[in-house]
């Protein structure tokens, strides 16, 4: 699975979006320009499933999984 950070400084809100491109699955999480990892981290964590949880607290080299309370 590739995972990619878009920033952008026109970007109000952090989505995610999921594609497969042949056999590569992607993620991608499109945020605002100046936003902090943690917070970005933060508002799509919940939305991920184990595996795109491992997968992106690596890309971020964070632990995973990570304790709730570090998440918020």
């Amino acid at each position: 699975m590739r995972v990619t950070v878009s920033r952008s400084t026109g970007a109000t809100r952090t989505d995610i979006a999921r594609s497969l491109d042949d056999d590569e699955r992607r993620l991608i999480i499109s945020t605002p320009w100046d936003q902090p990892d943690a917070k970005t981290i933060g508002l799509i964590w919940n939305q991920l499933t184990e595996e795109e949880q491992r997968v992106v607290a690596a890309a971020f080299n964070l632990p995973a999984p990570l304790p709730p309370d570090e998440v918020a």
